[in-house]
């Protein structure tokens, strides 16, 4: 039942309750007309299923809101994520070309202490060499 209906029923309703009866003193002794309290019952009944309903709609609602509120915020921590990792991407792409070209350098200083840790080895020797005729030197 919409706004509208409800309302015509609880017009209709007040309206009839507003007719002057034609004998106000038997109304008092008289019991309720049946159709006047059917009436009152269900103007009742639906002001109560509108309130039910309208209450219903308007946690809904809010609901609703909330969830596009998240919703908002979600896509805005996705759009932040999603530049991150555009920004992660380019730096990746960068330190990759900067890696190959210092990869040729990086091997010329392997190569280089493989020749230092070579040319140590000697150097030990020599010095042990060195010794060895410093001893014999001094013993002629």
């Amino acid at each position: 039942m919409t706004d509208t209906q409800a309302e015509k029923v609880a017009a209709e309703t007040q309206a009839s309750e507003e007719q002057p009866s034609q004998d106000t003193t038997t109304q008092s002794a008289e019991p309720v007309d049946p159709q006047q309290q059917l009436l009152t019952h269900a103007k009742n009944l639906f002001s109560s299923v509108h309130e039910l309903v309208k209450g219903e709609v308007d946690v809904a609602l809010e609901d609703y809101k909330a969830l596009q509120e998240m919703n908002g915020l979600a896509a805005a921590k996705y759009a932040d994520m999603r530049r991150q990792a555009v920004d992660v991407r380019e730096t990746y792409g960068t330190l990759r070309v900067k890696h190959t070209q210092l990869k040729s350098c990086l091997d010329d200083i392997d190569l280089l202490d493989s020749h230092v840790t070579e040319l140590e080895k000697l150097t030990k020797h020599l010095d042990e060499y060195s010794r060895q005729l410093e001893i014999k030197f001094k013993s002629l």
